[in-house]
């Protein structure tokens, strides 16, 4: 991703049903630091696609610095089982502009 792009991330869920979770939580940590976290709420959640997508913004993307940034989802389910992925990791790109762009 670029600093201060606004990338969409589309979460598919396997092995159960989204609508059977109670919460859905991503984090994205860069130095062990909680940078970003998104959970269902603030989500667009498509139960025939079993998916859950949502969009960061230009702000939250600028306030990551260059370099890797660590990507975790959490999911507890309607009866308390909880589930972790894998920590996924993304390169952040730096922008030439320091400054957000408006339409």
């Amino acid at each position: 991703m670029y600093r201060g792009s606004t990338p969409r991330y589309n979460i598919y869920i396997s092995g159960m049903q989204i609508s059977d979770l109670a919460n859905l939580q991503i984090t994205f940590t860069q130095k062990r630091a909680i940078k970003i976290e998104k959970s269902l709420s603030d989500m667009t959640i498509d139960t025939e696609a079993n998916t859950a997508s949502f969009s960061l913004t230009q702000e939250e993307t600028m306030d990551l610095e260059v370099g890797m940034v660590d990507k975790q989802i959490r999911v507890i389910d309607t009866s308390g089982q909880v589930t972790l992925t894998r920590i996924f990791r993304e390169r952040v790109e730096p922008n030439v502009r320091e400054d957000l762009i408006n339409g």
